[in-house]
């Protein structure tokens, strides 16, 4: 009796082949989407290249997109930018209108990490083979955060 060895990496197939008959009604054209649509349109077209660029063509891949790495550390960064803003509200009102230095480093420090935060997320947006749910999130944080305290900062000044 062979035990298994736990250490061996398995293989898995990730493409399984399409069937090729049109029993389901869910083949039908008109219920593909439109990459499907594509693909089928240029597959019935003649190839010359060979059998395994042929075989290749009739696969679909079923792997989800991993997220963005650095999509999720500018979504941290949004959280974090927004717990500075909180703290700065927060002390705000505790002041009595009255800000002291802990006040001005939240608010420095909410609009850096939002900076920095902008900067990460436009970078993890050019990723394309990535998941961009948490970039676009943490986009939106960071710039909400940005601009709150712009506003801030120009209402300040003019008044």
């Amino acid at each position: 009796m062979r035990l298994p060895n736990p250490f061996r990496k398995k293989e898995y197939k990730f493409l399984t082949p399409v069937a090729k008959s049109d029993d389901s009604i869910l083949e039908r054209p008109e219920f593909l989407p439109e990459e499907e649509r594509v693909r089928r349109s240029k597959q019935r077209r003649p190839k010359k290249k060979g059998k395994q660029n042929q075989q290749l063509s009739s696969l679909i891949s079923y792997l989800k997109k991993p997220h963005s790495e650095t999509g999720l550390t500018a979504l941290c960064g949004g959280v974090v930018a927004m717990l500075f803003t909180v703290l700065a509200f927060f002390s705000m009102i505790q002041a009595a209108g009255e800000p002291s230095l802990t006040v001005s480093a939240a608010v420095m420090s909410a609009m850096l990490v939002s900076i920095y935060g902008i900067y990460l997320a436009v970078t993890a947006l050019r990723e394309k083979e990535k998941n961009q749910l948490y970039t676009w999130i943490g986009l939106s944080l960071c710039g909400l955060v940005l601009v709150t305290w712009l506003i801030a900062q120009f209402l300040g000044l003019s008044s």
